[in-house]
This record gives C-alpha cells, sequence and structure tokens, in this order.
C-alpha cells in the first residue's frame, strides 16, 4: 500500500513540473508563505493554534488561471498534560507537525486595478507526526479549498493575502483553518 501511495505521488510531482515547465509561452512563478493554523481541539485535548510555511513553484495557464506544486509545514501544540492514555497520565504538550505536497489550481479576477481576488483548490498527500502523543504517524490524501487577493508591487512581485481550510483524508487532528502572507515572484 505505501508503494502504491509513492507511486501515486511521485506520477503527480512529474506530470505537474511537466505541464509547468512545457508551457512556453506561459509566466512562471516562486512563491513563499508564511502563516497563522487555526485548529479544532481533538476530543478531550486542548489544542493551540499554530504556525504554517509554504513555497511554490508555478504557472499561469490562459488569462485567469495558475497552476502550482506547493510544499507546506505545519506546527501546533497539544494540551494533554491533564489527560491519561491508558493508565499513563501524559505529562508534557504535545506537538502535532504536518507536511504536505499539494498540486493547486487557482482561478484569478483580473481586473484594471493592482489587487487581484482569486479563489484556490488543491489535492495531495500529506504527512502527520506526534511528539510527546498517543497518537501514531499518519500518511493520506489530502486538499484544500481557499481565496484570497493578491496586490501587484511591480510586474514581476505581487504580495498575497490567503485563507485555506486543509483537510487529511480521515485524519480529524490534521483538519486547519489558515491565514497566509505571502510573496509571489513572476519570471
Amino acid at each position: 500500500m505505501k508503494n502504491g501511495k509513492k507511486a501515486y505521488l511521485s506520477c503527480m510531482i512529474a506530470t505537474l513540473f511537466l505541464f509547468i515547465f512545457t508551457t512556453a509561452h506561459a509566466e512562471h512563478y516562486a512563491s513563499v508563505n508564511i502563516g497563522y493554523s487555526i485548529t479544532d481541539d481533538i476530543g478531550d485535548w486542548e489544542s493551540k493554534n499554530g504556525v504554517s510555511v509554504s513555497a511554490a513553484a508555478g504557472t499561469t495557464i490562459g488569462e485567469n488561471f495558475r497552476g502550482e506544486l506547493e510544499l507546506s509545514y505545519s506546527i501546533y501544540k497539544l494540551d494533554f498534560n491533564k489527560y491519561y492514555y491508558g493508565y499513563y497520565p501524559l505529562s508534557e504538550d504535545g506537538r502535532i507537525m504536518n507536511m504536505a505536497v499539494l498540486a493547486n489550481g487557482y482561478f484569478d479576477w483580473k481586473n484594471s486595478s493592482k489587487f487581484t481576488p482569486f479563489l484556490t483548490a488543491g489535492l495531495g498527500f500529506a504527512w502527520d507526526a506526534w511528539r510527546n502523543g498517543p497518537k501514531n504517524n499518519a500518511n493520506a490524501l489530502a486538499w484544500q479549498i481557499g481565496a484570497g487577493v493578491g496586490y501587484a508591487l511591480s510586474d514581476k512581485i505581487s504580495l498575497d493575502l490567503k485563507l485555506r481550510h486543509f483537510e487529511m483524508a480521515g485524519d480529524e487532528h490534521s483538519t486547519t483553518n489558515n491565514m497566509y502572507f505571502g510573496v509571489r515572484y513572476s519570471f
């Protein structure tokens, strides 16, 4: 089963890179984002909001569409020092670290101003790692949806503000709502 997931992910990444780098008339870009992750409590454990970072490479597709490959990393805390796992008290706070690779699509509402609103959706694969926690590490398909606005500083540089909902299939402790601030450089 693990080999099948790795093969799926490898094919998805290879297809996206082939698409991005073979579109001769398209404008390519790279972006970096930093954000705030808002999480829900998990069962009896109090979840503390965390931080997310991401980097992406992409291309324009026609006038209003973009496609990209994104790598993201999020970390947030769980407070379960009042709770028990079996007969043993959990004496330290835990952490959940999440890494994801997503193929994202964007629809940009082009207009005459420097502001460009956009919608985004993506599908990919994610990995969770627990530290000092009662759960095992997990990996699964992941998806995201979001909306935001870009502000063109120049023909090549844009500032982005994006709100995003992220989930891993079958893994409720990886559902987050994120607010990202980023920079996108076109070349």
